[in-house]
């Protein structure tokens, strides 16, 4: 066994309305992506949206931000390089329920090229079936992105399979009613950084993660 203290550090933000930008007092739940374990349940402050923890570092952490008339948000971040930080501040804004707008899911994860779904997904899937459950009258599309890295075809495939796989996942494992979803997959059509914007980024790291941030599963709000 290992007993030497664990190093925190202290994670703070601010949950507010994706469009007015009012505070919200957003209920927060953070999970330990490799244990699946919930570490921290909590609620923003109502009046000012704030929030501070403190978290073990050397982990990486699922973020699932919840608010009535609100559409979950999710983030996941990694706690494991801290470089001398003392916190870690984030900005989570949530959008309106009647609103169109793409989410992004986050903590959805599959295998390299492939539309296998890995295990720590389930946190995420079960998060948004939830929301499905609570809102029997909404229907989503889920939509599967892929960086602009190789063949277009491919990655319109690839993309396609992925965002099926979740409309699998949620009618089987959820029992969500498949009149409710829809599925597309969009490939490199639509990337939230383009390659022009790409190339302007001085290191490897910086490229990778704008790669990484188009290559992403979202669901939005069919009217």
């Amino acid at each position: 066994e290992d007993f030497r203290p664990t190093k925190t550090l202290y994670f703070d933000g601010n949950v507010f309305d994706a469009i007015t930008k009012n505070p919200l007092g957003g209920h927060f739940m953070l999970t330990d992506i490799e244990s699946g374990k919930i570490v921290i349940v909590s609620d923003a402050d109502k009046l000012d949206g704030s929030f501070m923890v403190a978290l073990p570092i050397n982990r990486s952490y699922a973020i699932q931000v919840s608010f009535n008339s609100y559409l979950p948000y999710s983030l996941n971040f990694d706690l494991k390089i801290p470089d001398g930080q003392t916190h870690y501040h984030i900005d989570i804004p949530l959008n309106p329920i009647n609103s169109t707008t793409e989410n992004v899911l986050a903590n959805v994860f599959f295998d390299l090229n492939k539309s296998s779904l890995r295990q720590e997904s389930a946190i995420e899937l079960k998060n948004l079936a939830e929301f499905l459950r609570k809102n029997p009258n909404l229907k989503i599309e889920l939509g599967g992105h892929t960086d602009t890295r190789g063949n277009a075809v491919e990655n319109l495939a690839l993309s396609t399979a992925r965002a099926k796989t979740v409309y699998d996942y949620l009618i089987s494992a959820e029992g969500i009613d498949p009149k409710r979803l829809t599925f597309v997959g969009y490939g490199e059509t639509m990337p939230l950084m383009d390659d022009i914007g790409i190339a302007k980024l001085k290191n490897e790291i910086e490229i990778e993660k704008a790669h990484q941030k188009n290559r992403r599963t979202v669901y939005k709000i069919i009217k």
